[in-house]
């Protein structure tokens, strides 16, 4: 391990340490959002209203200085231009459609969607091109290459129609988020100070930490453990679901053997 490395792994088991000793009975989520950016993967999360779904992930990009973090609350009135932004009035002169994304969706390197599962057509078929591995968003005639590293989805319900279920498979990381259920964490909660989280790293650092995780060799006895383990999770015959379940165990296996200084 170099000097380099061993420097933001610290970092990043800083801001590790410092959310989750101050989010109650939600370490095992903010292990999630971080463990979710470093591997570049998507992440779901279920539960009821008002139990800090959204709070873990804004915490810890707020973490990471130069970090564009976008957050919307999607109900069934959400217009595209609500998240991509609305169309240049300037282009429309020039009978070009063009989104200004300024501030929006397709300018951020992390998102949280709530209520994801409420979103138009209109929405989803745009989300399932900027979570797919080449995060496209197509502007007008222009192809964009978004700088999205993870998407952060919660809902208080799964989804229902045939149609969502695309979507939901973008979302490799799943956590259920329930109330506090220890009361004494609960006391805790309401007599704590507001939240302090300072910048412990910055955007490059970020990005190193994320080609550290891909250098890290997963060897081939763990690979055969995770293809006997996905596979016995599994509904047999549901190869696309085999795949998606060995990818998100590799990722699991190279994200946590980079925190914990494996080369």
């Amino acid at each position: 391990m170099t000097k380099t490395t061993g420097t933001l792994l610290d970092k990043i088991r800083s801001v590790n340490d410092s959310l989750s000793s101050q989010l109650v009975e939600r370490n095992e989520l903010v292990k999630g959002c971080i463990i979710a950016i470093l591997a570049r993967k998507h992440l779901f999360e279920l539960g009821p209203p008002g139990t800090a779904k959204s709070l873990g992930t804004e915490k810890v990009c707020q973490s990471v200085k130069g970090v564009r973090y976008f957050e919307y609350q999607i109900s069934m009135h959400s217009k595209p231009e609500d998240i991509y932004g609305p169309p240049r009035l300037s282009k429309l002169k020039q009978d070009i459609y063009e989104r200004n994304t300024t501030g929006m969706l397709p300018e951020a390197h992390v998102a949280f969607l709530d209520e994801i599962w409420k979103a138009s057509g209109g929405i989803l078929n745009t989300l399932l091109r900027m979570t797919d591995e080449s995060r496209r968003f197509y502007n007008g005639s222009k192809i964009i290459h978004t700088p999205l590293m993870s998407m952060f989805g919660a809902s208080n319900e799964l989804p229902e129609s045939v149609e969502l279920n695309a979507l939901f498979d973008r979302f490799l990381l799943r956590y259920y988020v329930d109330d506090i259920v220890d009361d004494t964490n609960f006391i805790t909660m309401l007599s704590a100070p507001a939240m302090k989280v300072g910048q412990t790293m910055t955007l490059p650092e970020l990005t190193t930490a994320q080609r550290q995780v891909d250098k890290v060799k997963v060897e081939n006895g763990v690979l055969q453990d995770i293809i006997g383990f996905v596979g016995n999770c599994v509904v047999p015959g549901s190869r696309s679901h085999l795949v998606d379940g060995r990818s998100l165990c590799r990722c699991f296996v190279q994200t946590l053997g980079t925190l914990g200084g494996a080369k």
